[in-house]
């Protein structure tokens, strides 16, 4: 069972990374009014969707005339 910040939607966390990746990312949350962690779980997320995109939707064919439709009656 998760307890703590879990519960809540968030973890702490310790992460080794590159020097200079850590200092873009700075610099990049300052140029953006941002703060470090944002820019870490954007950056995150954009990885995690680009490996699972949403599986598309097909709705059914529910057009007059569609596979188990009634075809449609000609005006008059």
């Amino acid at each position: 069972m998760l307890t703590g910040m879990a519960n809540r939607g968030h973890m702490k966390t310790t992460l080794d990374i590159h020097d200079e990746l850590l200092c873009r990312a700075r610099r990049h949350a300052l140029d953006t009014g941002s703060t470090l962690r944002a820019v870490v779980e954007d950056g995150l997320w954009q990885v995690l969707d680009r490996a699972n995109p949403l599986r598309e939707h097909v709705l059914p064919d529910l057009r007059v005339g569609g596979p188990g439709r009634p075809r449609a009656q000609p005006p008059g």
